[in-house]
């Protein structure tokens, strides 16, 4: 017990001594160092001594400003508590929270107990795959985000908009993940430049692959099948 408590003071004193560096120093030098990093939600002072831990996106990484060296990885304590996997959870969190004030602007599918937010992209043969999966389950109320990546699918702009300006975008999105339009353009269609616009203003910065879930407020990147069974049980993962 006195060797924890020994540990714990000198975790706190090392944060204690790196949050008297200048943050805004830290951040200029990061920023500078790796312009193209992109998403930095925050920067904090990490339990070792002159690391920072910064969250970019749903992603943490660290940082040091010394050297300039930045790190990809966990970072454990003696005890094996995971911080890495601490901070990412906090991450996700927040950005469940963020992306449900916008469940409004989303395709509503279903009308199970088990919310779903889906950010996707129609043609994305991961969330096609994942969309047969969604159409055996009745036990889920999903919320869909449209996230077309153009640089792997250069048609999926188009058939977002056309889902998303559709008098029934459930069926549009049905429709499009079926393949019906993969070799003929769809429907001449008149765009919703509303629903456009509230779509690509709610999604949260720093997802960049489809698909991408929050289950339950869980969050879970690809076609991860198994940990959504799981949650959907109503075991955490």
């Amino acid at each position: 017990m006195k060797k924890k408590i020994a540990s714990i003071i000198t975790v706190l004193a090392i944060a204690t001594n790196v949050c008297a560096a200048e943050p805004n120093k830290i951040d200029d030098s990061l920023s500078k160092r790796y312009p193209w990093l992109k998403y930095v939600r925050s920067m904090s002072p990490s339990p070792v001594k002159g690391l920072y831990e910064v969250t970019s996106g749903l992603n943490v990484i660290y940082f040091d400003p010394a050297s300039g060296y930045r790190i990809h990885g966990r970072m454990l304590s003696p005890s094996g508590e995971d911080f890495t996997a601490i901070s990412e959870k906090k991450a996700q969190r927040e950005a469940y929270e963020e992306i449900r004030k916008h469940l409004s602007a989303a395709i509503k599918i279903g009308s199970g107990p088990n919310e779903v937010i889906e950010i996707t992209d129609p043609d994305c043969p991961f969330c096609r795959r994942m969309n047969d999966y969604w159409k055996k389950r009745s036990d889920v109320t999903r919320y869909v985000f449209m996230m077309p990546i153009t640089q792997l699918h250069p048609q999926a702009k188009v058939h977002s908009d056309y889902i998303l300006s559709a008098t029934d975008p459930a069926s549009a999105l049905g429709e499009v993940e079926s393949g019906k339009f993969d070799k003929t353009p769809p429907p001449t269609f008149v765009l919703n430049d509303s629903r456009i616009k509230a779509q690509a203003d709610s999604l949260i910065s720093g997802i960049n692959g489809t698909p991408a879930y929050f289950i339950r407020g869980q969050y879970i990147s690809g076609a991860n099948e198994s940990q959504i069974n799981l949650i959907l049980k109503g075991e955490k993962r």
